[in-house]
């Protein structure tokens, strides 16, 4: 590796942070979307094993520690851990995905200091990957969340 190289990666390394923590912080709200969304869904799937809870409670100390505070019963508090569950690994799959669509653009934006037509075309295009990615992930989400959260107050029966 020659000295030029060697002083142009933390450069290339500072270029690519860039995307990566755009992607980190439009990931939590995704994140948190998702686990919303997803809920009704589970409810509906795993209704069988929500009404099978039995009085062991929640497992998981937190949430026996926020099933404390809120007054709930043993079974309603197992019933939330079923759900949530599944809610959070939906979620952590929804953030590595906003974290992986990042990574063309970031590749793109290590190539910065060599700039010319070409670079400044795949930074576009991986800037655009990026966004057309995330616009559709948030609003597959926002479609799924809105009808089933439609689904289950409104049409599902009681």
């Amino acid at each position: 590796m020659s000295r030029a190289d060697t002083a142009r990666s933390p450069r290339r390394l500072r270029a690519a942070l860039g995307p990566l923590l755009i992607a980190h912080a439009l990931a939590y709200p995704a994140t948190l979307l998702s686990a919303l969304a997803c809920m009704p869904l589970v409810i509906a799937i795993r209704t069988r094993a929500l009404m099978a809870a039995g009085p062991d409670g929640a497992v998981h100390p937190m949430l026996r520690d926020v099933a404390r505070d809120l007054s709930l019963t043993q079974v309603e508090a197992a019933q939330v851990q079923l759900v949530l569950e599944v809610a959070l690994g939906v979620a952590l799959l929804v953030f590595l995905l906003v974290h992986l669509a990042a990574l063309p653009w970031a590749w793109a934006e290590t190539r910065a200091p060599a700039s010319g037509p070409a670079e400044d075309r795949d930074r576009d295009r991986g800037r655009r990957s990026f966004a057309y990615a995330f616009a559709m992930l948030l609003g597959a989400l926002l479609v799924l969340g809105a009808g089933s959260w439609l689904w289950l107050l409104v049409l599902s029966d009681p």
